[in-house]
């Protein structure tokens, strides 16, 4: 059995990858035995040392290359890609630079396309999106919140309603725009359905959801003011 160079860089990689997370952040990383398109599994501790029981997958592309300023790319397979988007919990796709030890890392998340043309990329960021000790705060965010649904929800709802203030906060909805008062009546339902979601369930977050879908059931009231006083 030949041991050949890809084989070599890859290993290295996982490796360094591995290391890079017990050196910065103190968790735990273990490589996976059988690589069936995930190389290892993170997960988080307390300030103690204290395993969280949070992981993360990891799957790692090393290359011998140096990273270039501003945009890197990877291009995995798009079987890959599908195979990750699946996980019942967060996947960080690393790319390591074996030259300078460097680490990129990107959530591979399900809700984001990633096909083109000639198959499936992902983009990094040489400095936004470097692995090192500031990294910890923001993967550890990912740990908790996973794909929690409510979560997942709670963000598109947002993402909605932002959509209908301007940068000054005045709210632009049209009472004659169809499509939007759709959404704004889809953003009410949502809303509810968080309520009912989180009381139902025993979350250690269950008082920080509230106060998020509570600031959001208040910026809806405020475009609902808007249709009403564009209906009169």
């Amino acid at each position: 059995m030949k041991y050949d160079a890809n084989k070599r860089i890859g290993d290295l990689g996982e490796l360094v990858v591995a290391a890079a997370f017990i050196r910065n952040f103190r968790w735990p990383c273990r490589l996976q035995n059988m690589d069936v398109g995930i190389d290892a599994e993170v997960e988080t501790t307390n300030n103690q040392g204290v395993a969280s029981g949070k992981v993360i997958k990891v799957q790692v592309k090393a290359t011998m290359r140096s990273f270039k300023n501003g945009t890197n790319t990877i291009y995995p397979t798009v079987k890959h890609v599908n195979y990750w988007k699946e996980f019942s919990v967060p996947v960080l796709l690393c790319a390591v630079s074996l030259s300078s030890n460097e680490i990129l890392w990107k959530l591979i998340n399900p809700n984001v396309n990633y096909l083109t043309n000639k198959g499936a990329r992902v983009d990094f960021d040489r400095a936004s999106d470097a692995l090192n000790v500031n990294s910890r705060r923001a993967i550890e965010k990912i740990a908790v919140e996973g794909f929690d649904p409510v979560i997942q929800m709670l963000n598109s709802v947002k993402h909605s309603i932002n959509s209908f203030f301007d940068a000054s906060g005045n709210c632009t909805i049209s009472i004659n725009d169809v499509e939007a008062c759709e959404r704004h009546e889809l953003n009410r339902e949502m809303i509810s359905m968080a309520y009912k979601m989180i009381g139902l369930s025993n979350r250690s977050n269950a008082q920080v959801l509230e106060n998020v879908t509570a600031a959001l059931d208040k910026r809806w009231n405020m475009i609902d003011v808007e249709l009403h006083r564009q209906a009169l």
